[in-house]
């Protein structure tokens, strides 16, 4: 990773496939741009607008089974008069190379069928001696609109200009543009899909489905169409005020990624 941040004009991987968007997300193939949950801000702030209580959640990830590849997240949703806020933040990587971000995010509903969200990360790579460390700011917006029900369509724009890390010249952010859909059968079936572009690279197809066996119990599964194939399951548990959601992808070279979320919802 550390070869990224040498290169002259270099690009930098989406930010959000170092810090994904919890276990529920993963579990269904990383799909979020439809979801409205408590990891919303980081995938897409108008989710945020559905979070009607403060709540609190952790998140880690182990990529590829690494330990120098490993990511956690803090999530914290706060209930406003005018909408919700959140706050995050997200760190991965070792003592030589690391990636954090803070995202600042602010979700909005428009009547019942239509919420738009904004978001502000703070980018920070911190690198071994000698190689100095980089740093930027990153917006971010999305929609959400409800045109039936059951249906959900997402679109999220993240880094739309490609704005580099500071100091200029050493690497590019890419601008990451996402559109999809959820779909809701009854009170027991969820199905997703959404498109990624990224730029510089071909676009990628995402897929998952979310069972409800009861308002306790979920189980989900997915699928990610790159380059490289990637195949998630997962399982979530509610128990009371606190929620507790697994997942394991498995990349079609790089093999398995585990995860695990916590999440409070306070009364």
């Amino acid at each position: 990773m550390l070869l990224l941040a040498f290169g002259s004009g270099t690009y930098s991987k989406a930010t959000h496939d170092l810090f994904p968007a919890g276990a529920r997300s993963l579990g269904m193939g990383s799909t979020s741009v439809m979801l409205a949950d408590e990891w919303s801000g980081l995938q897409n702030q108008a989710g945020l607008a559905a979070i009607n209580r403060f709540t609190l959640s952790l998140n880690c990830e182990n990529h590829f089974l690494m330990p120098e590849t490993g990511a956690g997240s803090f999530s914290m949703c706060i209930p406003v008069q005018t909408g919700t806020l959140g706050v995050n933040y997200s760190c991965s990587g070792y003592s030589f190379y690391q990636e954090s971000q803070l995202c600042l995010a602010y979700g909005k509903s428009f009547g019942n069928k239509f919420r738009a969200g904004i978001g502000l990360h703070y980018l920070k790579i911190n690198q071994a001696a000698g190689y100095g460390n980089l740093f930027t700011l990153v917006p971010a917006a999305g929609i959400q609109f409800l045109p039936v029900k059951g249906l959900i369509v997402g679109f999220h724009a993240y880094n739309p200009a490609e704005q580099q890390y500071h100091p200029y010249g050493r690497m590019r952010i890419p601008a990451v543009f996402t559109i999809g859909a959820g779909y809701s059968l009854g009170d027991e079936l969820m199905i997703c899909i959404e498109t990624e572009k990224e730029s510089h690279c071909k676009p990628i197809i995402r897929g998952g489905l979310e069972y409800f066996f009861r308002d306790s119990l979920h189980a989900r599964f997915g699928i990610s169409a790159g380059e490289f194939p990637v195949y998630c399951f997962g399982i979530g548990f509610l128990a009371r005020k606190l929620k507790t959601d697994i997942a394991v992808s498995r990349h079609s070279v790089l093999g398995f990624s585990p995860a695990v979320t916590f999440s409070y919802t306070f009364p």
